[in-house]
C-alpha cells in the first residue's frame, strides 16, 4: 500500500519529452556558427542574411592576435536594435556587480599578474560612496577619502568583471556597506543595482566609471556566470540615449579600411 501511494504521488512523464537517463549524445548536434570576413560584403551578408537561430548581434575578431582564456580586447559583440531582441533590458538600466573583500580581490589580481609577492595592505579602492555630482571627474576628485576600502577595515568593494572600482554617486557615506550588511552578502556574491545612468571618469587610474543614483536591490542567483564588464554598462547607458555605434559606422570604417588599403597598394 506505501507502494502504491509513493506511485501515485509521483508525476507521470507522459508530454514531458525524455527523461535524463534517457537521452542520447546522438540527440543534440553541433554546428559551425556561418562567418564572413569583415570587409563591406562581409558586414552586410553577417547582418542581412536570414539564420535558422535568433541573431543576436556580430561578433568582430581580430584575426592577426593571439588567443588566450580569459578577458581578451580581441572579440568585439556589436549589436544595435535590428540584429537583436535584447538591445537594451528593461525600462530601467540594471547592472551586475561582484561583491570581494580586500583579501580576494588581491588575490585575484596577483593570480592575473603572477605576482605572489605584492602586499595585501596595497589594496585598491572599491566601489565608492560619493556626493551627487554631473561631471564624473570631479565626483572622483571630490571624493577620495570615501573609498569603501575593504583594506583599511571598511568592508566589502563591488567590482566589475575586469576588476574596476565604480564610484556610486548620490549616496551618503557608508550606504553601501549597510546596504551589503542587510543583504547579507558576502566576498563572492553577486548584486543587482539600478542605475539612473553612467559617466566615465578619467580622474584616476584604478576608477574608469561613475554610477548615477545607484540602487542596489538584491542579491543575484547562484545561477548566474558573471558579473557586468564596464563596457556593457557603458554600451547600455549609449543604447539608452541613441548614442551607440550604428551598423552605417561599421560599414564606413569597412570602406575607409578598403581605401588605406588601396593606397598602401596592400589590398588584394
Amino acid at each position: 500500500q506505501q507502494q502504491q501511494q509513493q506511485q501515485q504521488q509521483q508525476p507521470s512523464s507522459k508530454g514531458r519529452g525524455k527523461q535524463k537517463e534517457d537521452l542520447d549524445y546522438t540527440d543534440f548536434s553541433l554546428d559551425s556558427l556561418p562567418y564572413w570576413e569583415c570587409d563591406v560584403d562581409g558586414l552586410q551578408q553577417a547582418y542581412y542574411t536570414p539564420l535558422p537561430y535568433i541573431r543576436d548581434g556580430l561578433l568582430l575578431y581580430s584575426k592577426p592576435g593571439f588567443y588566450e582564456t580569459g578577458l581578451t580586447p580581441l572579440v568585439l559583440l556589436w549589436k544595435d536594435a535590428g540584429s537583436t531582441r535584447y538591445f537594451t533590458y528593461g525600462a530601467t538600466q540594471s547592472i551586475v556587480l561582484e561583491v570581494l573583500s580586500a583579501r580576494h580581490h588581491q588575490k585575484r589580481l596577483r593570480e592575473e599578474q603572477g605576482d605572489d609577492d605584492q602586499s595585501e595592505e596595497d589594496a585598491p579602492p572599491t566601489s565608492t560612496d560619493a556626493a551627487a555630482g554631473a561631471d564624473a571627474d570631479a565626483v572622483v576628485e571630490d571624493n577620495k577619502e570615501n573609498h569603501s576600502a575593504p583594506g583599511l577595515g571598511l568592508g566589502l568593494g563591488l567590482y566589475t568583471l575586469e576588476g574596476a572600482a565604480p564610484v556610486l554617486s548620490d549616496l551618503a557615506p557608508g550606504a553601501v556597506q549597510e546596504k551589503l550588511r542587510g543583504l547579507q552578502a558576502e566576498s563572492g556574491d553577486y548584486v543587482k543595482i539600478q542605475i539612473a545612468s553612467c559617466l566615465e571618469s578619467d580622474a584616476g587610474d584604478d576608477i574608469d566609471i561613475v554610477l548615477v543614483a545607484p540602487k542596489i536591490t538584491q542579491r543575484c542567483s547562484t545561477n548566474r556566470a558573471l558579473p557586468d564588464h564596464t563596457s556593457k554598462i557603458l554600451f547600455q547607458k549609449d543604447a539608452r540615449n541613441g548614442a551607440s555605434l550604428g551598423f552605417d559606422a561599421l560599414l564606413d570604417a569597412a570602406y575607409e579600411t578598403v581605401e588605406a588599403m588601396e593606397e598602401d597598394g596592400t589590398a588584394s
